[in-house]
């Protein structure tokens, strides 16, 4: 038996060989990572102060205790228990390793250029003759600013034209040409250049082509790279809840792309005032964004969790089942915000983005033609597709311009009633004032919008967008997204003008019945007087001494006193 036994244990023992191989990871001894929250005490669990201070309140506000104390101090003691459970909770995600975002190193995304618009109705085409003069953007080398403007207002001028361009001082390569303006211009931007666009006789478009510095055009990339971990957010009623590192990725970088269309919309507003502005609404805007990686238009698979989280912090859908495309743009899918996956966008965010070596690949010369555009290759690209990028803003800015007169015609339409008081002509001259101008700028705008899209539709002035589905998922129909977008316009602007036809008919009812109220206290407010009059003459024929003596100075003394 001790034979045998020792015969096992021989067997037992490696061999030289053996035992001289490196165990492989999973057979290594080392003890797995350990997760530093499966160790975490949430509140209420530990003995810290925090967990003392929670103690506190839950015992304050429970049972009998909770029916003594007033409802003020309910609410504050309510709200501070509120804090320390979403504090703890924030500091528990921190932890989590699965809670944090991240974005491939290799992958970079690059801001190749802004696109805002504005537009000048009737009502505003003074204000921007004002700009023009303001900001002496009426010296030009051969015909001034103001002479094209009025040029298209009468419908003999050109279809687009510069107005200006604008260099940062303290950035910007200045040119001494007539057309070139230096002044100090917000973070990040380099250069702007107007153009006018004339939609017809009664609309004018006012185009700024935004080229961002090379600082400006990396902000974005930089909060998309960041280690983002949850925070602590409060919202807006300023309770406070907690935000996991996912969703706190998606909300900064947003706001980091929001950031440069803010700044870009506050110069063009203070600058150049139009129908966006004077309705306190964001501008639409249209921005090029470039990625090294990612190419959306030559990808054959679906992507994966990941690219699509990484696509939403941009305020891209990602994964959707419909791509917006045109072969003006090739290489390039056209994205609107979305408000439910990009809250921290406003709805009139657009852009257009793709591969940056895929769309250079597909220009028209190549690399070659980026010789003489700059020596960034992202704002070279949107200095290429100025002009589509133009069009396209001119385009889907239409939509949001009419969609703010209907808010706008919403407003006056709902508030009359409390705004213009009992019929008084002094309010209903400020209603008709209102109604004037909206009705003007109604009339003139359809006129204007239909000959625009039929130009566009004839002429192929502007890129032509159709949507269609994903390689991956090709059985959806393709179908013409620049013809649609039309066709609402046209649909939305015939619907207010006959809803302005019905107000102006309201306005008019409401005009007359003032008149005949107004007309009707003045006859009577004569006739008060003439009698007041007569009164006065009679007593002034009856002599001193009489009785009625008395009451003609009474009378006299009150006469003076109210008069």
């Amino acid at each position: 038996m001790p034979e045998d036994h020792e015969s096992d244990e021989r067997d037992e023992r490696p061999s030289s060989d053996e035992s001289n191989e490196s165990p492989s990871p999973d057979e290594s001894d080392e003890p797995p990572a350990e997760d530093p929250a499966a160790e975490f005490k949430f509140l209420g669990e530990g003995r810290g102060p925090s967990d003392f201070a929670f103690y506190v309140l839950k015992f304050l506000l429970s049972s009998w205790r909770l029916i003594l104390l007033p409802r003020s101090v309910r609410n504050w003691l309510g709200a501070r228990r509120d804090w320390l459970v979403v504090r703890r909770d924030v500091e528990y995600h921190r932890l989590r390793s699965s809670d944090r975002f991240h974005v491939p190193d290799d992958e970079v995304v690059r801001v190749g250029g802004l696109w805002l618009v504005e537009y000048f109705a009737p009502s505003q085409i003074a204000a921007l003759g004002d700009a023009i003069k303001r900001n002496n953007w009426d010296m030009r080398a051969f015909e001034s600013n103001t002479r094209l403007l009025s040029a298209s207002r009468r419908g003999g001028g050109m279809s687009w034209w510069s107005i200006a361009n604008i260099v940062n001082s303290s950035t910007g390569t200045f040119l001494p040409l007539p057309s070139y303006h230096q002044q100090k211009l917000p973070e990040g931007i380099s250069r702007v250049h107007l153009s006018g666009v004339a939609i017809g006789d009664s609309l004018t478009a006012v185009v700024a082509w935004i080229t961002l510095t090379d600082e400006g055009s990396a902000s974005v990339n930089e909060v998309w790279h960041a280690d983002h971990r949850a925070e602590l957010v409060r919202d807006e009623d300023g309770r406070p809840y907690s935000e996991w590192g996912e969703f706190t990725a998606y909300r900064k970088t947003q706001q980091s792309r929001r950031h440069l269309h803010d700044q870009a919309r506050r110069w063009f507003a203070n600058s150049c005032p139009g129908a966006f502005a004077e309705a306190d609404t964001p501008q639409p805007v249209l921005d090029l964004m470039l990625l090294d990686k990612l190419s959306p238009t030559t990808h054959q698979d679906r992507w994966s969790p990941d690219v699509d989280r990484g696509l939403q912090a941009l305020g891209l859908r990602g994964s959707r089942r419909e791509w917006t495309t045109s072969t003006s743009l090739p290489g390039l899918l056209l994205d609107r915000a979305d408000t439910t996956s990009a809250p921290a966008l406003p709805p009139n965010t657009w852009g257009l983005w793709g591969q940056s070596s895929n769309v250079i690949a597909q220009l028209s010369g190549g690399a070659d033609r980026l010789q003489g555009s700059g020596p960034n290759p992202h704002t070279a690209v949107g200095h290429i597709y100025d002009e589509e990028c133009r069009a396209t803003v001119v385009r889907v800015g239409l939509t949001a311009l009419l969609q703010t007169i209907e808010d706008k015609s919403a407003e006056q339409r709902d508030t009359a009633r409390a705004r213009h008081g009992k019929f008084r002509m002094r309010d209903l001259a400020v209603l008709r004032e209102d109604i004037l101008s909206l009705s003007l700028d109604l009339a003139g705008i359809e006129r204007d919008v239909r000959l625009y899209n039929k130009q566009a539709a004839r002429h192929g002035m502007e890129p032509r967008f159709v949507v269609s589905s994903p390689p991956w998922d090709p059985d959806e129909e393709v179908w013409d997204f620049s013809k649609r977008l039309r066709k609402r316009q046209i649909a939305e602007v015939s619907k207010l003008r006959a809803a302005d036809g019905d107000y102006r008919e309201v306005l008019s009812t409401a005009a007359a019945l003032g008149s005949s109220i107004d007309a009707f206290r003045v006859q009577r407010r004569a006739i008060n007087i003439a009698g007041a009059a007569l009164f006065v003459a009679v007593l002034t024929l009856v002599g001193p001494g009489t009785a009625l003596e008395s009451l003609r100075e009474w009378w006299d003394a009150a006469w003076s006193w109210v008069f």
